[in-house]
C-alpha cells in the first residue's frame, strides 16, 4: 500500500498504455459475474473518458476521440451497455474513423462488465495490453485503521496554497523520488481543480509522508487515486491509514461507491485489507497491426 499502488487508466495516463509487440494474457482471478457495481464503474470510466476528448457514438459504443496531435494523446472506445452488438460494419466504421485521424484503436472496458466483448474483439484482431485490478467499497465495508502517530488534512479549493504543494510533492515524489517539485502555476491550477473533489495529505510528526485524492463525484460514483508514500516512509501502514480516511471522507461527501484501479495484484490483495472487494479488471485492447514484413505486431 505505501508504494505507487493506485492509478488511473485512460484520462491522464497515456504514458501507461503501452503498444508491445505481444499481447497480454488476461488473468481470471478477479474476473467476476456481471454486478451492479461493475455497471457504475463502467458508467464512471465514459466520464473520465470525456476529458479533453471529442465523443462520437458509433452503435453500442461511445467514441472518445483525442483532439491533439495523435502522439500527445489515447483516443479510446468504450461500449455503453454490456451486450452492446460488435458487428463487422460498427467495427470497420469504428475503425475507418480512427486511421483517419491517425489515432491507434483502443477499446477499454471493465471485463466483468461484458466478458463476451472481449472474446470478439481477440477474435477480430484485437490484443489485450493492459490489465489491472480494479476494486470497489461501498458505505460500512471500509475499514478504519487506527494509526495514532498519522494526522490527516484535507485539501479543497479553499485550501492554503503550502498544503495543496505539500500534497502535489508528496504525490510526485511517492511515485519518482526524483520527480520535480511543483511550481506556483501548477499549484494554483491543482487548487482550482479540487472544487468538487479533494485531496488527502498524512502527517506523521508534522511531516508529510503519504497522499492521494478522489475524483469528482457522478452519480454517487468517484474514484480513487494517486495514493503514495515516500519512499523513505513505506511499508509502515501510514498508505492503508490514509485509504481508509480517503475512503471514508468520500462517504461523508455523499458517494455511494467508491473504486480505484490497482497498479498489480498484490497492490489489489493489500486494498482488500483496508474494505475493498476486486470487482473486475479494467482492460485495454488494440488491434494488431502488420508491420511491413507483414507480421502481426
Amino acid at each position: 500500500m505505501e508504494e505507487q499502488v493506485a492509478k488511473s487508466c485512460g484520462e491522464n495516463s497515456s504514458t501507461s498504455i503501452l503498444f508491445g509487440t505481444e499481447a497480454m494474457t488476461l488473468p481470471t482471478q478477479y474476473a467476476i459475474p456481471n454486478t451492479r457495481s461493475a455497471h457504475q464503474v463502467q458508467s464512471y470510466l465514459h466520464v473520465k473518458a470525456r476529458a479533453g476528448r471529442e465523443a462520437l457514438i458509433v452503435g453500442g459504443f461511445t467514441l472518445y476521440l483525442h483532439m491533439g496531435e495523435p502522439a500527445s494523446g489515447v483516443s479510446l472506445v468504450l461500449p455503453i451497455r454490456p451486450n452492446a452488438p460488435l458487428t463487422a460494419p460498427i467495427l470497420e466504421r469504428i475503425e475507418h474513423i480512427f486511421a483517419k485521424r491517425g489515432h491507434v484503436v483502443c477499446f477499454q472496458l471493465l471485463d466483468s462488465f461484458a466478458p463476451a466483448m472481449i472474446q470478439t474483439l481477440e477474435s477480430a484482431g484485437y490484443g489485450v495490453q493492459a490489465t489491472e485490478p480494479v476494486l470497489v467499497c461501498e458505505p460500512g465495508e471500509v475499514l478504519r485503521l487506527q494509526n495514532d502517530k498519522l494526522d490527516f488534512v484535507t485539501i479543497s479549493a479553499d485550501s492554503p496554497l503550502e498544503d495543496v504543494a505539500e500534497n502535489w510533492n508528496i504525490n510526485a515524489r511517492g511515485f519518482d523520488p526524483n520527480a520535480t517539485l511543483a511550481q506556483p502555476a501548477d499549484v494554483a491550477e491543482f487548487r482550482r481543480s479540487l472544487k468538487k473533489s479533494r485531496a488527502f495529505t498524512a502527517r506523521l510528526d508534522n511531516v508529510g509522508v503519504s497522499a492521494g485524492m478522489y475524483t469528482d463525484i457522478h452519480d454517487g460514483v468517484t474514484e480513487l487515486v494517486g495514493i503514495a508514500t515516500l519512499e523513505e516512509y513505506r511499508r509502515r501502514g501510514f498508505g492503508g491509514a490514509l485509504t481508509a480516511f480517503a475512503t471514508s471522507t468520500t462517504f461523508d461527501d455523499g458517494a455511494s461507491l467508491v473504486f480505484l484501479v490497482a497498479a498489480s495484484e498484490e497492490a489489489g490483495r493489500v486494498y482488500q485489507r483496508v474494505g475493498f472487494r476486486p470487482v473486475g479488471n479494467l482492460v485495454l485492447l488494440t488491434k494488431k497491426l502488420k508491420d511491413q514484413r507483414g507480421t502481426q505486431s
